[in-house]
């Protein structure tokens, strides 16, 4: 067992921190290393109850975990995420909200694709740099969108709060229905939260806004 075990954690292939397991008992660093070598995914599971080390995602939601995540999880200062590799939880990850920049890079970077790659040499991988699929490199595209960019663009014109706003046309129940019926049917939406993967919405509400659109135009 290697005593220096550091991950990258990654949102569309951009290290956005990097984790560092040094001084971790020897049976978390061995979890983790299981881990993150076999496709690893990350969740927000900010709000959601009873998730723990072993639970495991199936359809509908998870199922009962063996190790309940300890009470400081859960707390309302903190934004908990989960790493799970064949939809099984391997690692929950807690973000204090007192630290807004960490915080606001973490709750970004998980309304896209993200995932963990171990790194043998920290002082040669760092924040910003890119996964090529072997090797991390330091981005040449200044022009490249970041995470936080791209969910902007697929967020399009509609916000959370305009479910509310009654200055804002909504749809009639069939058309909302309909649009959620492809949602259910799309690989983008986590099922579990009924949240969109590409623009971080909670789809049973964003249906409803007229002027709302799938970010990869599906409806």
């Amino acid at each position: 067992m290697q005593n220096n075990l550091a991950i990258a954690i990654l949102a569309d292939d951009e290290v956005f921190d990097i984790l560092d397991f040094d001084y971790a008992p020897e049976d978390q660093k061995n979890r983790v290393i299981n881990g993150f070598n076999n496709n690893p995914t990350g969740l927000d599971i900010t709000g959601l109850k009873g998730i723990g080390l072993g639970s495991r995602l199936v359809s509908g939601g998870f199922d009962n975990s063996f190790l309940i995540s300890p009470p400081h999880m859960n707390k309302d200062d903190k934004n908990v995420y989960a790493f799970l590799s064949e939809d099984k939880v391997f690692l929950i990850v807690a973000i204090a909200k007192d630290n807004k920049e960490k915080a606001e890079v973490w709750e970004n970077a998980f309304k896209t694709e993200v995932t963990g790659i171990i790194i043998n040499n920290r002082d040669t991988t760092k924040i910003g740099d890119f996964w090529d699929g072997t090797n991390f490199v330091k981005s040449t595209n200044t022009n490249k969108e970041t995470p936080w960019q791209t969910w902007k663009k697929n967020l399009g014109t509609t916000r959370p709060w305009d479910i509310v706003n009654p200055q804002k046309e909504k749809v009639s129940e069939d058309e909302s229905n309909r649009r959620l019926d492809i949602c259910k049917q799309c690989p983008e939406l986590i099922q579990i939260t009924n949240q969109c993967k590409k623009c971080g919405c909670i789809m049973p509400i964003k249906v409803k806004l007229k002027e709302a659109v799938c970010p990869i135009g599906k409806w």
